[in-house]
């Protein structure tokens, strides 16, 4: 095999491990790696929908990977969910009416869809990460 590196899972030795599943990461094996990452700024409008188009550049259609950040606010939240300020006992989740649909890639460009439910238009950053093919 020549020279490696290679992370083991625990109880199991790097240097006896022969099975894939074994180890945690091995630069033998083929696994997820960060190609591209970077972030995007878009306004979506006040009660309406946005489709963000950002051109990746890659010979091959991407899996794509990302977290949106709501201008003003202190986190991040993923795909297929709303940006959720918080939760109280009988009223439910508050939310901030910015609804991260969902992620998709083609042969030249990647998508993140989102809806404002607010009546007033929202800034949102989205950071991106373009994990190479298996």
């Amino acid at each position: 095999m020549g020279n490696v590196i290679a992370l083991s899972k625990i109880g199991i030795s790097v240097l006896g491990a022969s099975d894939p599943n074994d180890f945690i990461f091995h630069s033998s094996y083929n696994t997820f790696k960060i190609i591209i990452e970077g972030d995007v700024t878009d306004t979506i409008p006040a009660l309406g929908s946005k489709t963000i188009q950002v051109a990746h550049g890659l010979p091959f259609i991407p899996l794509v990977t990302a977290f949106a950040l709501e201008n003003g606010k202190a986190w991040a939240f993923p795909p297929n969910s709303p940006n959720i300020t918080g939760t109280f006992p009988r009223i439910g989740y508050l939310k901030t009416g910015i609804v991260f649909n969902y992620i998709s890639a083609d042969e030249d460009y990647i998508y993140f869809n989102f809806d404002n439910t607010g009546v007033a238009n929202k800034d949102v950053t989205v950071k991106f990460y373009c994990l190479e093919a298996i």
